[in-house]
């Protein structure tokens, strides 16, 4: 009875103990006092203080195990028919970086120190047997032999791919190798980890070989035992190497955390490892400003990655602004390296890069600041309503807040010069290693082109149209594998080109757009306007087409998106402007043998309108939607004789959208779609002069002609609609020459116009 009361508090007391450990282990990481993950935690106790430090193995091994065959179960499945999508290069490359470091240092140390045995964990030495001694050694040297090739993987020349073919090929091999390494782990597991150097090599090849098959819990785990067990050796026996061969670790499992999404974790362990290399750079810099600059670019990275994810605007602004002081830091041992040797491609690649984050955190930074303004502005704009009749503002933030949010650091002049050094840099890299830095340099010039989009317009086409370019080459080596990104630039430069007034561009682009996509793959672009992107796509092409005179293809698209809208919810607002179009279409094309049917689409629209009255104060989209549908209207009723309710509703249109106009509705919709609304003012008073010159009133015809000449934006129908009312009013006062002159101005404009419909 003792006995069994004995094992019950015993286990109790296990279990309590246990979880009072993960609490203190997680209190420890997230208030930055304990090493990174819990791992160390596990691999460093319980320890011995009369004997050396150790890891008790048996804590770990059956989780590596367990790790190690998930992931290969996984790539069984996934088997070697390759890949469908082009390799994160850069990332890549840096964590090649630090597996080079890791294993060239590695290499060197034949260390066969032994781990202290514990009898649960399996691990038994050999009898002195020499046939069974060599029947081990036989495949763990195999498996040593093969290191070098698996960490020689993620080099510049194994990365340069010139197909998809070879891409393929290199994904296989990683399956290949980790196979055979995992049969070699399982089967020599304990001759294995009686060495440092054969410990420390097969992480590092397993942590390697998972990134290559983007297994990324398997690959952070794993690099976290690599992390501790060298950090264990460091401690126990602390040397320059063993300090520098840390910092790689930490390195890479800053690497490999951060395609986690582990952010915190990620920075963490990179500012862990730049404390641990500080003082062996400040003895001999020259030695290690590689290292030091590739640290700092992932610890820049991981600040700005935990500045993008968090919801508190403060914390983003804190976190910026640490990036952007990490990677100014980074940018100038950068420039040292490349001014040591202007010929080590090396150092230029890490030059582009920290540049290249540097205008990303700049970007943020103008972002962050924006947002805090304007929540700043309207709190003040607030009252408190416990305070009565007394008009106090809201508290706003804190003193650094309010001091920082006018720091001109990371401004957007600051942001076009590293994005265009950046690209510089990149271009010349591409052109010595086509293969590897194309489609790096195709990433660098969207970024920037969105960077650009805010306050250069002509910049941002021209980038995107040599992005397109590059994408469309590296297409023809490797089919599909960038689809998805022909797709973001074709749907970002059709909004850029709508901007400028680059119509049939702008619809080519949509075009190319809808054209990548097939039926068993999904948008990348997932939202627009808020709601279904094809559906949102055939609309603006379907205003595009009625802008050029394409109306048949106009309606196709308005009744294409009318039906995606309908299957979403067949009472949405974006039904309203998609049913007036095609009325406008149907009036337009029908030669007066579809104007009843133009008719009751715009009466439908405007019926649409008024079920959507509410929503129409808060969507800015809507209130344009509408004043359009009344224009045409008011044309239609026009052609069909009805004067006095055609002047009514084309002057309500004239009224709606000149207000609108003067508000700051079409600045934010505008800027959020990328859509000008000038044009939609001058394309309504020309409809309204028509109808007033058809009612016979040519003095309010005039009058609404005059105020529609500084309309700018007017599109090419619109601008000949108006030439030629302008020479019929002018023929009809005895002014035939000055008639004439307008007449052929019109003539000019490569448009039909709609002054038939309007049957003048």
């Amino acid at each position: 009875m003792r006995s069994a009361s004995r094992d019950l508090v015993r286990s109790e007391l296990g279990r309590i103990s246990k979880d009072i450990q993960q609490v203190m282990t997680s209190t420890q990481k997230y208030l930055g006092l304990g090493r990174i993950g819990e791992l160390q935690q596990g691999a460093l106790d319980p320890r011995s203080r009369s004997q050396p430090r150790f890891i008790r193995l048996d804590i770990i091994k059956d989780s590596v195990r367990a790790h190690l065959d998930a992931a290969l179960q996984r790539i069984e499945e996934e088997g070697d028919e390759g890949v469908a999508f082009f390799p994160e290069v850069q990332t890549h490359l840096q964590l090649g970086f630090f597996a080079h470091g890791l294993y060239s240092s590695s290499s060197g140390v034949q260390s066969s120190r032994k781990r202290k045995r514990d009898e649960p964990s399996g691990i038994e030495h050999n009898n002195g047997n020499e046939h069974s001694s060599a029947a081990v050694d036989s495949p763990v040297s195999a498996f040593a032999s093969t290191a070098s090739e698996i960490v020689e993987e993620l080099s510049t020349s194994r990365l340069t791919f010139k197909n998809s073919a070879q891409l393929n090929q290199w994904d296989a091999l990683a399956g290949s190798h980790f196979r055979t390494m995992h049969q070699t782990w399982r089967s020599n597991v304990d001759s294995m980890l009686l060495s440092f150097s054969r410990t420390t090599t097969a992480l590092l090849c397993f942590v390697v070989l998972l990134h290559q098959r983007i297994v990324c819990d398997a690959a952070s785990f794993l690099a976290e035992v690599l992390t501790a067990t060298i950090r264990e050796e460091n401690e126990q026996d602390p040397s320059v190497l063993d300090r520098i061969r840390l910092c790689n670790a930490l390195g890479a499992l800053a690497v490999v955390l951060s395609d986690e999404a582990r952010y915190e974790e990620s920075m963490r362990a990179a500012e862990e490892a730049i404390e641990l290399l500080r003082p062996i750079y400040d003895a001999a810099p020259s030695n290690h400003l590689c290292l030091m600059t590739v640290l700092k670019l992932a610890y820049g990275r991981s600040l700005l990655r935990m500045a993008q994810t968090d919801s508190s605007q403060q914390t983003q602004l804190n976190l910026s602004r640490k990036g952007y002081r990490v990677v100014t830091q980074a940018i100038d041992l950068a420039r040292s390296a490349v001014q040591a040797d202007r010929t080590d491609l090396t150092a230029m690649a890490m030059l582009a890069n920290t540049l290249a984050l540097k205008a990303e955190l700049c970007d943020q930074l103008i972002k962050v600041r924006d947002d805090i303004k304007n929540s700043h502005a309207q709190l003040r704009s607030q009252t408190n309503p416990w305070k009565g009749k007394r008009q106090e503002s809201l508290f706003i933030g804190t003193r650094y807040v309010l001091k920082k949010i006018d720091d001109p650091c990371g401004d957007a002049d600051e942001a076009c010069k590293s994005w265009d050094e950046s690209i510089s840099i990149f271009r010349a890299l591409a052109e010595q290693i086509p293969g590897l830095y194309d489609a790096i340099l195709a990433e660098a010039i969207s970024s920037a082109a969105k960077s650009f989009s805010e306050t250069r317009l002509d910049d941002p086409i021209a980038k995107f149209e040599e992005t397109i370019s590059i994408y469309r080459r590296l297409s023809e080596s490797f089919p599909t594998f960038f689809d998805d990104e022909l797709e973001y630039m074709n749907f970002d430069i059709a909004l850029s080109y709508l901007i400028v007034g680059r119509l049939e561009d702008a619809e080519e682009a949509f075009k190319q757009m809808l054209d990548l996509r097939y039926g068993d793959r999904e948008f990348v672009v997932n939202a627009w306007r808020g709601v279904d992107v094809e559906g949102s796509v055939h609309h603006a092409r379907a205003v595009l087409c009625v802008r050029l005179e394409r109306y048949e293809e106009a309606l196709a698209h308005a009744e294409r998106s009318c039906s995606i809208f309908r299957e979403i919810n067949p009472e949405l607002p974006e039904l309203m402007e998609l049913l007036s179009v095609g009325g406008f279409c149907k009036w337009i094309m029908g030669d007066g043998t579809r104007t009843q049917e133009a008719l009751q689409d715009l009466e439908a629209s405007i019926a649409a309108t008024n079920l959507h009255g509410d929503e129409s104060d808060d969507n800015n989209l809507v209130k344009s939607s509408i004043a359009l549908a009344y224009g045409w209207l008011g044309g239609v009723q026009c052609a069909l004789g009805r004067y006095e309710e055609a002047q009514t509703n084309g002057q309500y249109a004239v009224d709606c959208i000149q207000q609108w106009l003067q508000s700051e509705g079409p600045k934010t919709v505008g800027r959020l779609n990328y859509e000008p609304y000038d044009f939609v003012l001058p394309h309504l008073r020309v409809l309204l002069a028509g109808t007033y010159v058809k009612a016979g009133r040519f003095e309010h015809a005039k009058e609404t002609l005059q105020l529609g000449e500084d309309g700018k934006g007017a599109d090419g129908p619109t601008r000949k609609t108006a030439l030629l009312l302008k020479a019929y009013l002018l023929d009809r006062d005895g002014l035939e020459a000055e008639a004439a002159t307008m007449k052929a101005d019109a003539e000019g404009i490569p448009f039909r116009g709609f002054l038939e419909v309007l049957r003048l």
